[in-house]
């Protein structure tokens, strides 16, 4: 994230920028959504943990916020729905801190939110409110269960090392997408 905020300040205009296909460090911004997804989840745990530091809960609630903005900037679907899936199941474990967990969840979404609203980009395919509008509800699910069928090809194929973010795309004989 500090990458991006750095890249953001050093580009003499950043709203003009394609952050979609030219994202520093990342193939695509998807991908950095993921990494955001992962931290959203992780930071959510850890302040449920219990620590009583002001200090730390104060900058961990800050990490999570900006993370919250950065996936909800990124417009990434399957990040902003995996991420909300992972803390559901956080909320149905946090026994006896549901009141703190959807304290932090509520305020660090809301925050994330209004963050990502400051540097909102004029790219149909960024944003939280543009990835419901391109959204087709219709056409969703069908596609996506023909990718994962295929997906799972190479799962069994290469089980144990995977096989890399974006590898499909380098495969000569699989011409799926």
């Amino acid at each position: 994230c500090a990458g991006l905020v750095f890249y953001w300040n050093i580009l003499p205009n950043p709203y003009e920028y394609d952050w979609m296909t030219m994202t520093p460090y990342f193939i695509n911004i998807r991908h950095f959504s993921h990494y955001c997804t992962a931290i959203v989840i992780l930071g959510t745990a850890f302040l449920l943990g219990g620590s009583q530091k002001h200090m730390v809960l104060s900058c961990s609630f800050l990490l999570l916020s900006i993370c919250w903005a950065f996936l909800f900037w990124s417009g990434s679907r399957a990040g902003i729905g995996s991420a909300v899936l992972g803390l559901f199941f956080i909320g149905i474990l946090s026994e006896n801190k549901k009141q703190r967990f959807l304290v932090i969840t509520i305020l660090s979404c809301l925050t994330g939110y209004l963050l990502s609203d400051a540097i909102t980009l004029e790219n149909y395919a960024l944003g939280l409110v543009n990835a419901v509008k391109r959204t087709d509800f219709n056409n969703l699910l069908p596609g996506r269960i023909e990718l994962w069928i295929f997906s799972l090809k190479w799962v069994k194929s290469s089980f144990l090392l995977g096989m890399g973010a974006d590898a499909f795309r380098f495969l000569p004989n699989d011409n799926f997408i």
